[in-house]
């Protein structure tokens, strides 16, 4: 939904949500992940994010909802964690936010994490997952699982889904990416796809998957950063010029 999305068609796309959260719990969802921007006035935020609950609480899962609430300032895009009693544990505002596009927007600087069933799941927003930094935040602060709700540019979808399955490998999680116009997907920790299919138009498309939920253990690369990137420029050069520089005075 778009601001000025008319209420016929916003109370549409609820009910579509809706009737998706309550067929993947059905099947044994235990945690439902919604795209990005859903989009909500500020004045319809507490009554929103009410009813939200009360699905929650009605099929007893953990409900991530990307939420864009529509002020008259602008956009601010966040992501909210509900859990199974309806209680709201989690709010994360997108950190990097698309140039141009969301411009309009204040961006967070906090990352989100909450536990659920002894691992720790980490909250990211679409454009986030293309900087290695935010992916190492997460890592280093243990998690098992990113959950990322996104709106991807249909073109892009494919690299969209991958650069999140990136994220996962450099810094050792399972990711679950919930593109609107782009792909579902699930990742391991080795970013391997447990599954992957294209997300559609309202009545649109809903998938289950079982993300494996591995020890929480950052990588080398969450610890240290770019170092061995840089060393092995270094040594690229070293190997370029050392030709040059020992047979400097040769005949």
């Amino acid at each position: 939904m778009r601001p000025g999305t008319s209420p016929e068609t916003a109370a549409a796309v609820w009910q579509a949500y809706d009737a998706a959260v309550v067929r993947l719990a059905g099947e044994g969802a235990r945690i439902v992940v919604l795209p990005e921007k859903i989009d909500v006035k500020e004045a319809d935020v507490p009554g929103r994010r009410a009813a939200l609950a009360e699905l929650a609480r009605r099929t007893g899962i953990y409900l991530v909802v990307g939420i864009g609430v529509v002020t008259n300032a602008g956009w601010m895009n966040r992501a909210w964690l509900l859990t199974p009693t309806g209680d709201l544990v989690a709010e994360y505002d997108k950190q990097h936010l698309v140039p141009g596009l969301e411009g309009e927007m204040t961006a967070g600087n906090r990352d989100a994490v909450h536990e659920i069933d002894g691992h720790r799941f980490g909250i990211a927003i679409c454009k986030d997952v293309h900087f290695a930094a935010l992916g190492r935040s997460y890592g280093r602060g243990g998690i098992s699982v990113l959950l990322e709700p996104a709106y991807d540019f249909v073109r892009d979808a494919w690299m969209s889904a991958r650069i999140a399955a990136l994220r996962g490998i450099e810094s050792g999680y399972a990711v679950v990416h919930a593109g609107r116009a782009s792909f579902l997907s699930a990742s391991d920790r080795y970013g391997r796809f447990i599954i992957e299919t294209r997300s559609d138009r309202l009545p649109g498309i809903a998938v289950t998957a079982q993300v494996p939920l591995a020890a929480s253990a950052p990588t080398p690369y969450a610890r240290f950063g770019d170092w061995f990137g840089w060393s092995c420029v270094v040594l690229a050069l070293v190997m370029r010029l050392w030709p040059a520089v020992t047979d400097r005075g040769r005949p």
